[in-house]
């Protein structure tokens, strides 16, 4: 193996600054010795100093000047046996390219850079050719092969004891995380990234670390922390820093100024952004990403002919430098501005475009976004809206931020109530029957029905336990319907959403006057079922202050509204549930013990679903009823094999968890006999936490599924992919398990 050869003293000392990225410092430096060589300077030094002279170049934004510098370099070094040089020509080569936006180039000349570096041991060449051609297939939206590129980088740099190299490679981890919708796992990779510049002469990267963090905060919809970054950054970036990342921060405080509805501020700080990136070296790439936010701020100033022009524009731009992610996210924007002025045909293609890009490419984040944005647009079918958004809730779901969660819910039960009022319409007596209905086909459950029956003929209070979902809910509509007071109301009062202000106005009804808004009578709730049953769930929830008040009603069934001075009689029976242990929140003394013995004179604990399997198969065919499939339609079950998935499944969530999958599955493919209907069974199973029980079949073990997790990098989305499950069973077998990321 050849070595590097020994070079100049000035080449080292400014390649010491190069490292430290103090680029003018370096620069002065080659700079001066080229214009009064001493007489130790030979021709490979001159050439030497020239390149060093481009790599400061290429890192301060002169791309073309560095470019004519490095290829000619290239073509006089390619016939010697100066190899560490030629590894840098080619390293600065690809710099100059990647920034000029000619990515294919960029990846050739990397890559004869880094085989050139890995001949000789050269670490330093080879580290800085993986971090760089990560950063080329990064540009090209090849996510998973960047992080390939960049952790075998951080790798060979922690095994070299060059930490600073090993902080910028997972910095750039981190970032690729956040466009592959891995937020979670990007901040964790931005710690040790910043860990790893602490004590480094390296403000530069510290200051595009925290840039990034600024990026996540925002993706995160943690507004507050992103603008206390960027503000903080602000004076030292356009004082010191490149054009590139004065760029980078009007993006950034644009994104942000978007988010939080300052339009006319964003659109100020883009405009900055474009011109920044139109001096000197063009950066097609900047330019085409602030083009793209704009195009979103005139979207959402209702400004949607100007939307649709400038979302043309950053396609200009973006298709120059072939960034697919941004491509992905304009297609978004033209769909929702051409729908907006009535092209409707062209929208619906746009939007298609936009979810097949950026799911080709794993952009998880917008692609969920894209999904939820065709999901509320009437050019598609209901079928292809329920498509879109149960596929924006799976990602959602796996990025963890709550804001895009709520949006889709919010969007889901939009669309699915249209159905269900479809069905209720069409079906009312099938509805009217699963309310009050305990489907179960378990012995012990069925033990469980028959004692709640007879307890229904009595006024005891019943007390129903059990993990949240199983069907508490259920039973207590299904002991109401066969009491003697089926006739009168059945009230649910969920006591976990009441607000402690509105607590006994709601319960016991308020007079006239009594309080600031009390503009006339009330009813309270407890006074409206007068006669029939109240069910007070998450009774575990309800706060000391009002269990005594409870306890008084219970043992007096009078009320008093507030305002008045004269009690009111009421013929109630309760029955309360939840899922809280009441004896161990007595213990502790969140419970009041004489309350708990008050409601619980005849408990009903009701089983997990995964503890009565038998019930799954009978359940389906009665949810299906429920929403509308007709019942000779259920004797295809028996030739789907999604059916005995379903029968194995987890089901984390219950009965409700399962009522859900058949909501939506009903609400999509509508029926068995539809031909797209197992394969949206299959889909949905598995969209949801829906795995089987840990061990089955001997496959996976807590020591597998480490040494899987250890395999992946504790990336739980490749640890998912490599065991064949789904990224919530590995999260749930880790919980089961005890399995901890290490410190």
């Amino acid at each position: 193996m050849s070595q590097p050869t020994r070079r100049h003293p000035i080449f080292t000392r400014a390649d010491e600054f190069i490292v430290r990225r103090d680029y003018e410092s370096g620069m002065k430096l080659v700079e001066t010795a080229l214009a009064d060589p001493d007489d130790r300077t030979t021709a490979i030094d001159l050439l030497s100093f020239n390149l060093l002279k481009a790599e400061c170049l290429a890192f301060t934004g002169r791309h073309d000047m560095a470019l004519s510098i490095s290829e000619a370099a290239i073509d006089s070094l390619c016939v010697g046996d100066d190899h560490d040089l030629y590894a840098r020509a080619c390293f600065i080569s690809a710099v100059a390219f990647y920034h000029l936006g000619d990515i294919d180039r960029a990846y050739e000349v990397g890559n004869l850079g880094l085989y050139a570096s890995k001949r000789i041991g050269d670490t330093i060449g080879v580290i800085k050719a993986l971090n760089w051609l990560g950063n080329v297939v990064f540009y090209k939206s090849e996510f998973g092969q960047a992080i390939t590129f960049y952790t075998e980088c951080a790798k060979t740099a922690m095994g070299a004891d060059y930490p600073q190299f090993a902080a910028v490679a997972n910095g750039n981890i981190a970032r690729t995380m956040i466009l592959s919708g891995q937020l979670r796992e990007a901040r964790e990779y931005f710690m040790v990234s910043r860990e790893g510049l602490e004590g480094q002469l390296h403000r530069l990267s510290i200051l595009r670390n925290q840039l990034s963090v600024s990026f996540l905060g925002i993706q995160m919809r943690d507004f507050d922390s992103a603008a206390a970054i960027l503000t903080k950054l602000e004076s030292e970036i356009f004082a010191t820093c490149h054009l590139r990342e004065q760029g980078a921060w009007c993006e950034y405080i644009a994104e942000l100024e978007l988010a939080r509805g300052e339009f006319d501020a964003a659109a100020s700080h883009l405009t900055q952004g474009i011109e920044l990136a139109s001096r000197g070296a063009h950066d097609e790439s900047v330019i085409g990403q602030s083009r793209r936010l704009l195009a979103e701020v005139r979207l959402a100033q209702a400004d949607y002919y100007e939307a649709t022009a400038e979302s043309e524009r950053a396609l200009q731009s973006i298709r120059q430098v072939g960034e697919r992610f941004e491509e992905g996210v304009v297609y978004r924007i033209l769909g929702e501005a051409r729908l907006r002025i009535g092209q409707r045909s062209e929208s619906r293609a746009a939007f298609k475009q936009s979810i097949d890009i950026l799911r080709d490419i794993g952009a998880c984040l917008e692609w969920a976004k894209s999904c939820l944005a065709a999901g509320r647009c009437d050019i598609f079918s209901r079928r292809e809206r329920l498509a879109y958004l149960v596929e924006a809730e799976r990602l959602f779901a796996a990025i963890g931020v709550e804001y895009w969660n709520d949006q889709t819910q919010r969007e889901l039960n939009k669309v699915l109530q249209d159905r269900e009022d479809e069905i209720q319409t069409r079906h009312p007596e099938v509805r009217e029957t699963a309310n009050t209905i305990f489907v179960t086909a378990n012995r012990e459950s069925l033990e469980i029905v028959r004692l709640a029956e007879r307890l229904a003929r009595t006024d005891i209070a019943i007390l129903l336990t059990g993990e949240t979902g199983v069907g508490k809910d259920q039973l207590s509509r299904h002991i109401h319907a066969v009491s003697p007071r089926h006739a009168a109301p059945f009230m649910p009062i969920d006591l976990s959403v009441l607000p402690d202000t509105l607590w006994e106005s709601e319960i016991f009804g308020h007079r006239k006057g009594t309080f600031t808004g009390a503009a006339s009578d009330k009813i309270g709730l407890l006074e409206s079922a007068n006669g029939g049953t109240v069910f007070l769930n998450e009774i575990g929830n309800l706060p000391l202050a009002f269990q005594s008040k409870l306890l008084e009603l219970l043992d007096s069934k009078k009320i008093r509204r507030l305002g008045e001075t004269d009690s009111r009689s009421l013929d109630i029976r309760f029955i309360a549930a939840t899922n809280v242990d009441l004896p161990e929140a007595v213990a502790q003394g969140r419970f009041r013990s004489d309350l708990y013995y008050r409601l619980a004179q005849a408990p009903l604990h009701v089983k997990p679903l995964r503890e009565r399997r038998e019930d799954i198969i009978p359940m389906l065919r009665h949810f299906l009823l429920e929403f509308g499939v007709p019942p000779s339609d259920l004797g295809l079950l028996e030739r789907q094999l999604w059916v005995e998935r379903a029968h194995n499944g987890h089901w984390a969530g219950n009965v409700r968890q399962l009522r859900s999958f058949v909501h939506r599955l009903v609400a999509i493919a509508e029926r068995p006999s539809d031909s797209e209907f197992p394969v949206w069974a299959e889909r949905l199973l598995e969209q949801i936490d829906i795995i089987h029980e840990p061990n089955v079949g001997g496959k996976l073990s807590p020591e597998s599924l480490s040494s899987a997790l250890e395999r992946n990098l504790w990336n739980q989305r490749a640890t998912a992919r490599d065991l064949g499950i789904t990224e919530g069973g590995v999260r749930h077998l880790m919980r089961s398990w005890g399995i901890q990321r290490p410190d």
